[in-house]
């Protein structure tokens, strides 16, 4: 871009620019032209009613003309708007010897500040070069009116000389802004073109919006090892959202979060991420943050699942039956055999779900109200009420959630007794709210089991996003889930 004129050295570049501002440019001048053409036309005719100022009538008449033939031109030739701009801004300033008829002094301000404002959009849907030329040409007819229907004012001849060199470089400003802004999106348009050249490696490429994903590209899928070609692109990409973990916790999530949390503009970084089936799968997970959040993930390479693993899996189920079997030995030969044996069940079903990912879709009230059954069939003296506005629907971890509830909720009927507790559920606009309502020496036991307890401190981690011990008030995301893929 030439830093004076401000014209795109390629040529073809300038006439792409160019045909991106035509729609707008059109709109302006079809505005402008009748404008002046409805006002000159009504001064005239009531300049012939009264009789006035012979010289502004020939005037009148005069640009009249002038603005049915540059339409015509137009007709002819619809893409010289730069040119037509600048004529139409010499028209607005002989439109200023219309002040020479005797006027009231706030119709002139009102005539004239309309005026300007018809000069300043030209300006502004003009290229630098000729809207330096019209500011010029409005400054001359200015000073030449000043001199010609009043007297030298040297104050005035300055402050309009200043003010047009001023505005000369605002205009620049802008008109580079526009360009450079120009070049910027022709690159995002062709972003997609630029990438593979980029990346030597097979990639995802989508983009999350805060309510969608959007598949851009699979690139070079070939070679992609988890790659299905029975299924579509948006349903592998989904698959290994969904099927793979990174942190405990599945891709999807572990994006979901970063989105919705305060994290650098761009950043990018290898991460091995596993499946309980398929092996290890090693990525390098690239993420920009603009208007819509820019996803790539390259494949590395996968490495299989072998069969020490599957061995050491085996034996880590086989010492959980071990473990849980003696523990029920041992209960039998205890008082109250029935209530251990009860919540040695629901401890080891909370323990075995506590690593699933699975993202579902449920009613937080219905879960807990089934909860509340449950250990109301154990306890017998279980007085709890779930307090819902509404029977809402949300995506998260269902199996997390069944788990941690579980245990509140077991843990409150054994130390309230028959003493009435409330779980009030409370719906926002980005999420949902928990509150536990009990007396204060109940309230204080469930907030230390909450606070030593690793297992559900773990839980809470996966489940809420914000957790108020004093008051046990928990957050957690509506939904955590993406609504649907598109691609």
């Amino acid at each position: 871009m030439n830093k004076f004129t401000l014209t795109f050295y390629h040529s073809d570049l300038e006439i792409q620019y160019q045909a991106t501002r035509i729609f707008m440019r059109k709109r302006v001048f079809y505005a402008i032209l009748f404008s002046y053409l409805i006002m000159n036309t009504v001064s005239y005719i009531q300049n012939i009613i009264e009789t006035n100022n012979q010289f502004v009538m020939q005037l009148e008449l005069l640009l009249s003309c002038l603005l049915v033939t540059l339409f015509v031109i137009y007709c002819y030739k619809n893409t010289h708007f730069n040119y037509y701009f600048c004529i139409l801004n010499i028209v607005g300033c002989m439109m200023q010897f219309q002040l020479l008829k005797n006027q009231k002094e706030q119709k002139i301000f009102i005539f004239g500040a309309n005026l300007m404002a018809s000069q300043m959009i030209l300006l502004q849907r003009s290229d630098f070069v000729l809207s330096v030329t019209q500011i010029f040409i409005i400054a001359i007819t200015r000073i030449t009116l000043l001199i010609y229907l009043e007297e030298i004012d040297y104050l005035t001849i300055f402050t309009t000389i200043s003010m047009s060199i001023f505005l000369a470089l605002v205009q620049f400003r802008s008109d580079q802004n526009r360009r450079q802004q120009f070049l910027l999106t022709l690159k995002n348009n062709h972003w997609d073109d630029y990438l593979p050249s980029m990346i030597r490696k097979p990639f995802f490429h989508f983009e999350y919006d805060h309510t969608q994903i959007l598949l851009k590209k699979i690139h070079r899928k070939e070679e992609i090892p988890i790659y299905k070609q029975e299924l579509c692109d948006g349903c592998n990409l989904r698959n290994l959202l969904r099927e793979y973990s990174y942190q405990n916790q599945t891709l999807e999530s572990y994006i979901l979060r970063r989105a919705k949390s305060r994290v650098p503009l761009i950043q990018g970084f290898e991460m091995s991420c596993q499946n309980k089936k398929k092996g290890v799968l090693f990525i390098e997970y690239t993420e920009i943050f603009s208007d819509a959040h820019i996803y790539i993930i390259s494949i590395i390479s996968q490495s299989k699942i072998n069969n020490e693993l599957i061995l050491k899996q085996k034996q880590a189920f086989q010492l959980y039956l071990f473990n849980y079997m003696k523990n029920l030995k041992k209960i039998f030969n205890c008082k109250n055999s029935f209530t251990k044996i009860v919540n040695l069940n629901i401890n080891y079903l909370c323990l075995l779900y506590q690593d699933d990912q699975t993202i579902k879709r449920f009613s937080p009230r219905t879960l807990l109200l089934q909860i509340v059954k449950l250990i109301d069939q154990k306890s017998r003296h279980c007085n709890i009420q779930i307090v819902s506005c509404v029977d809402l629907e949300i995506n998260g971890y269902k199996s997390k959630f069944i788990s941690f509830w579980l245990q509140i909720i077991n843990m409150a009927a054994q130390i309230s007794g028959r003493e009435q507790i409330q779980i009030v559920i409370v719906r926002t606009e980005s999420h949902v709210e928990f509150l536990i309502s009990l007396s204060q020496i109940p309230k204080q036991s469930i907030r230390f089991w909450v606070c030593q307890n690793r297992f559900l401190k773990n839980l809470q981690r996966d489940l809420f996003f914000d957790v108020d011990v004093n008051n046990l008030r928990l957050k957690m995301f509506q939904d955590l889930d993406i609504s649907y893929l598109k691609f």
